[in-house]
């Protein structure tokens, strides 16, 4: 909740890409309003959001999800990050502003 919206007004603030951390679970659902917000603003967020263990991945653990699933409404991108040294990466694509946030809308 509160972290995405933060992130989210730092974007508007600072001109560029807001980025907000959040846990799986109860810290997503709380940053679904500032995702869905963000995306009809055509405001650019970039949300880190925690997974299961890898190991765990695909088994039904607790509070699993396939984000890509869950998000594919209300983001631009879903990118998933399997292996810690393609976490920079990732974010870099993420946050690189679309050319339009929106197809109605203009950045």
């Amino acid at each position: 909740g509160v972290g995405a919206r933060a992130g989210r007004r730092a974007c508007r603030l600072r001109n560029r890409a807001g980025v907000a951390m959040v846990s799986r679970g109860p810290g997503l659902s709380n940053g679904l309003v500032s995702l869905h917000s963000a995306f009809h603003d055509a405001t650019p967020l970039v949300m880190l959001v925690g997974q299961v263990e890898r190991k765990d991945f695909g088994r039904l653990a607790l509070q699993e999800q396939d984000y890509s699933v869950l998000l594919a409404d209300i983001t631009k991108s879903v990118i998933h990050v399997n292996e810690p040294e393609t976490a920079s990466e990732a974010i870099a694509r993420a946050s690189t502003p679309p050319k339009a946030a929106r197809p109605d809308r203009s950045p």
